[in-house]
């Protein structure tokens, strides 16, 4: 072989190599951005999530405790995009059922997805003044939302939690999201799910009065939604038995 023919066979061997390491860089770097972008909640109008499962409650002055078993749903109802994050308006979030009689009225829940993968649960009073500031575009959300709101961070492992900067700076894991375990979780009855085994996150948050824990499955939501309280009883256990994605994601 020629001097000439070698060099030729060289730059053509740099070549080859060079498209195979920019091809599995930018595929290693396109489904990175698949991963990020699809999140930890389908966040598309109309996707539903339907639970099973039971509620107890304790009478009013009274040593009675009842239990019932309930359906429950759970919907996206509207969803607002603005230049930094994803707000969900949530119909019937599970913990509507906490301290009910198992028929509540369903409330709205603001579930917001940060781009950078931080999540936040705006209730109660925070809704309405907070809907009013995500529909206004002249609104900078300078502030918004408020760390006290703090759920969820990406990516989920094992021991990470969030929550505001004094939690945060506690040992105990207390009044913080807390991931407490992944675990392969078999979900062969779940109508909208295929029956397989799925890597399964078990989120808590713990409170001197009371206590919630959650499983959560990325890109379906909550599977499982879990309160106790530790005085008078009130609890609520049910299990995801049917999802819905809505529009965006059929």
């Amino acid at each position: 072989m020629s001097a000439l023919e070698m060099r030729i066979r060289s730059r053509q061997t740099i070549g080859i190599l060079t498209f195979i390491f920019l091809s599995s860089f930018w595929c290693d770097l396109l489904g990175q951005e698949v991963m990020n972008s699809s999140g930890l909640f389908p966040l598309s109008e109309g996707t539903k999530w339907t639970y099973q499962g039971v509620v107890r409650w304790s009478h009013e002055n009274s040593n009675e405790v009842s239990e019932t078993q309930v359906t429950w749903t759970t919907e996206v109802e509207q969803v607002i995009r603005r230049e930094h994050l994803t707000a969900a308006v949530i119909r019937g979030f599970p913990s509507d059922l906490n301290w009910s009689d198992g028929n509540p009225q369903p409330a709205n829940t603001i579930l917001v997805a940060l781009d950078r993968g931080e999540y936040y649960l705006l209730q109660n009073e925070d809704i309405r003044d907070s809907l009013k500031r995500l529909q206004n575009t002249s609104d900078s959300l300078h502030g918004f939302p408020d760390p006290d709101d703090g759920f969820l961070r990406s990516p989920l492992a094992k021991g990470k939690k969030f929550c505001d900067p004094d939690g945060m700076a506690r040992d105990d894991d207390m009044y913080c999201w807390a991931v407490n375990s992944v675990e392969s979780v078999s979900l062969t009855n779940v109508k909208g799910l295929a029956p397989k085994r799925y890597e399964v996150y078990e989120m808590g948050y713990r409170t001197n009065p009371d206590d919630i824990t959650l499983q959560l499955l990325p890109g379906v939501g909550v599977i499982r939604y879990q309160y106790h309280h530790h005085g008078t009883v009130a609890e609520t256990d049910v299990k995801l038995v049917a999802f819905h994605t809505g529009a965006a994601g059929n």
